[in-house]
């Protein structure tokens, strides 16, 4: 496959999630994908690319639990669309990914909710065995 793209990153607002008139959910959200840029002197700034994702059918139902702050994954195809803008005159074309499939990577963490598994490894918590003279206070 020639036309793939892969973007991992959080989300700045919820899907919007609509059902269309044949009954055929679809799905629209933007991911903000990070990345580091390092320039000749050594240093480096992060930019964010604003990736925007549209999906279709049980993709676009997968995507309909995604909330604002979640972390995911899209992959799919690089798709573009021409338009007449009526205020301008001008040509504008919109750029997309189409997405094949999503992902939940991490779950924003919500207030009410414990931010772990602390039972994965059983009931017992071992004792820490710091040495006094190594305590931090």
């Amino acid at each position: 496959m020639n036309n793939f793209c892969f973007f991992t990153g959080n989300l700045p607002r919820d899907p919007e999630v609509k059902m269309t008139s044949n009954g055929r959910c679809m799905a629209r959200f933007t991911i903000a994908a990070n990345e580091i840029i390092y320039d000749q002197n050594g240093g480096s700034r992060q930019i964010t690319n604003w990736v925007p994702i549209t999906a279709w059918g049980r993709v676009a139902e997968e995507a309909a639990n995604f909330r604002k702050g979640d972390m995911v994954s899209a992959w799919g195809k690089f798709t573009s669309s021409s338009y007449k803008d009526q205020t301008t005159d001008t040509k504008r074309t919109f750029y997309a990914i189409s997405a094949d499939g999503v992902k939940l990577v991490f779950k924003k963490h919500e207030d009410n909710a414990p931010k772990g598994d602390f039972n994965q490894f059983g009931n017992e918590v071992p004792p820490a065995e710091i040495p006094p003279a190594d305590m931090p206070y």
